[in-house]
This record gives structure tokens, C-alpha cells and sequence, in this order.
């Protein structure tokens, strides 16, 4: 799957978070302050909710994460603050 195409966007993810990516896959550096939500906005919005598969990039394995995809953004919880950490998300429809 090439990462092509235009970038989603980031909502709540601390601050000054990162993201590099678009609607189908990428990567977040969470930004500081604690944090425990992430939200992707898609830049086009899916015609049903996505299947999306999000894995840590950096070693977090102590902290849990729990997904939920809308067809607009993709929301990611932590189970504890994740400031400064990185993750890889992948959706599919």
C-alpha cells in the first residue's frame, strides 16, 4: 500500500504533536503535555468506518492503546499518559 495522497490532519494530541501520513496509513509523535487521546482527521471522509490497526513505533508495550474509527478520524486512547511516544496506524476499508 503506498503511503501516498493528501495528509490527514491532527486534533487533540497534546501539544505540538506530529504526524506524518495520510487517510491510509502513517505515523504520530504525540506531543507534550499528558496525553491520553490522539485523534487522526481524514482528509477525505471514508464511506463506512475503517478498519484501522495501530501499533506502537516506539517501546510503550506498557501502555495499552484502544482504537475506534469513525468515517471522518480515527481516535486513539492510551492507558496512561503517552507524551513524547510514537505509534504507526493503518486503515483499510
Amino acid at each position: 500500500m503506498a503511503n501516498t495522497g493528501t495528509a490527514a490532519t491532527l486534533g487533540a494530541c497534546g501539544t505540538t504533536p506530529s504526524l506524518t501520513g495520510n487517510d491510509t496509513k502513517g505515523y504520530v509523535t504525540v506531543g507534550s503535555g499528558a496525553t491520553t487521546t490522539c485523534v487522526i482527521n481524514f482528509y477525505a471522509a471514508y464511506t463506512t468506518a475503517p478498519v484501522c490497526v495501530v501499533t506502537w513505533r516506539t517501546n510503550a508495550s506498557t501502555i495499552g492503546l484502544g482504537v475506534s474509527a469513525t468515517t471522518t478520524a480515527l481516535s486513539v486512547k492510551f492507558t496512561a499518559d503517552a507524551q513524547a511516544l510514537s505509534f504507526n496506524y493503518q486503515c483499510m476499508q
